[in-house]
């Protein structure tokens, strides 16, 4: 998970995650249609939508994203706790390509899973959710917050909830003044590979500025041949080749970092790494990808996985279906999703949906089948600066 943005990243990283906070429920907001000498921009600006629809009609495969976080979408957008994940893509259908499939979803703040108070709406919905399979951990940035009460909790809805797939996103953080908090991450992350080792569960891994020390920690305490997700990998090959040659059932996640002009490294790896070791993600709602040129994006959700694929695509020469099928299958053996549960999710949302300027979305109507009391916004005002990634490792 990263969660720079225009601001300047670090500050960002310490208002967004290094602190964590109750989450108010904002009311929803109608959005209003574009002024008459707006409308030759919007337009312009909105053709990376239909576009990427109709693209996704041409693809034989389907696509899961790999790593994503409802919960900070909801926030961002500030849309009510008590959201259905299934209504908010319906709510956002002019921008979900018509082969997405279903997403991993991360919840890695400790007061979602806290023991006596957690604050769990939106896991809760979510684990009821077809498409929706689930990864809970605290984030090396919430080590401060996180407390014997947190594992304890942490251990009971890992047990309990449905759709349960993996321990995190874990691992350490030292970007900005967070390498202070490094002898309280590494307790954290121990306690909870130790967790994830005992349950049997497949890790999350996030790291950042801590590549050797983390992965000395993760070789004394988890199995060689145990399940990881690298996530957000934003090294290069060799750092990536040498995560692998440690644990040969590791998978690196890729998201639209890859399609920045300064991220040459993960590029390079994601071209190079052999395809059954890639996982596509986006981190929504983080990482725009940088080929929407509309200013108004900011936020992204799990459909952006497909900007990865096809990232990765033109990065090795290949088809972008040959993409999304390994990645399909990766993300099916990393996180042993059921084959049958994946066949039965009921698609049928997008498909009644055509292609149209998402200025018609504005309001209820429209071609999109909303229902009256839902009125999200749409992506047409979101937006996020690719050009801000320079240097940034997530």
């Amino acid at each position: 998970m990263d969660n720079s943005e225009t601001e300047n990243p670090e500050s960002v990283a310490s208002n967004s995650r290094g602190t964590v906070k109750n989450k108010s429920s904002a009311a929803r907001k109608n959005i209003k249609s574009p002024s008459a000498n707006q409308s030759s921009t919007s337009v312009k600006e909105e053709t990376w939508a239909q576009e990427l629809l109709m693209r996704s009609q041409a693809y034989h495969h389907k696509f899961i994203d790999s790593h994503c976080h409802i919960d900070l979408i909801y926030d961002r957008l500030k849309l009510p706790s008590n959201t259905q994940y299934s209504e908010f893509i319906k709510a956002q259908a002019q921008s979900y390509p018509r082969n997405y499939e279903g997403c991993v979803a991360i919840f890695c703040n400790p007061q979602t899973f806290d023991l006596h108070n957690p604050e769990d709406e939106v896991l809760n919905l979510a684990s009821q959710e077809q498409g929706v399979w689930l990864a809970l951990g605290c984030h090396p940035k919430n080590a401060a917050f996180f407390t014997s009460t947190n594992i304890e909790g942490l251990r009971r809805k890992l047990l309990s909830l449905p759709n349960v797939v993996a321990l995190g996103e874990i691992g350490l953080d030292y970007s900005g003044e967070y390498h202070m908090l490094a002898e309280t991450q590494r307790r954290v992350l121990i306690s909870q590979l130790e967790l994830a080792v005992e349950l049997n569960l497949p890790l999350v891994i996030h790291c950042r500025d801590a590549d050797e020390e983390l992965l000395e920690i993760m070789q004394k305490h988890v199995p060689t041949h145990h399940k990881i997700h690298r996530h957000c990998f934003t090294q290069n090959l060799s750092t990536a080749q040498r995560w692998i040659d440690a644990f040969p059932n590791l998978y690196v996640g890729f998201t639209p970092v890859i399609t920045y002009k300064s991220a040459q490294d993960p590029a390079t790896a994601a071209s190079q790494l052999p395809l059954d070791r890639i996982l596509l993600e986006t981190d929504a709602p983080y990482f725009v990808p940088g080929n929407i040129k509309s200013r108004k994006v900011k936020t992204t959700h799990p459909g952006f996985a497909l900007f990865t694929a096809e990232k990765i695509a033109e990065l090795r020469g290949v088809s972008t279906d040959e993409v999304l099928e390994a990645c399909r299958n990766n993300t099916r053996h990393m996180y042993d999703l059921d084959y049958e549960a994946i066949n039965s999710i009921d698609s049928g949302w997008h498909l009644s949906c055509n292609i149209f300027p998402l200025s018609s979305l504005q309001g209820v109507g429209g071609s999109v089948v909303i229902e009256p009391a839902l009125r999200f916004p749409t992506f047409e005002v979101l937006y996020w600066s690719s050009s801000l990634m320079e240097g940034l490792r997530a």
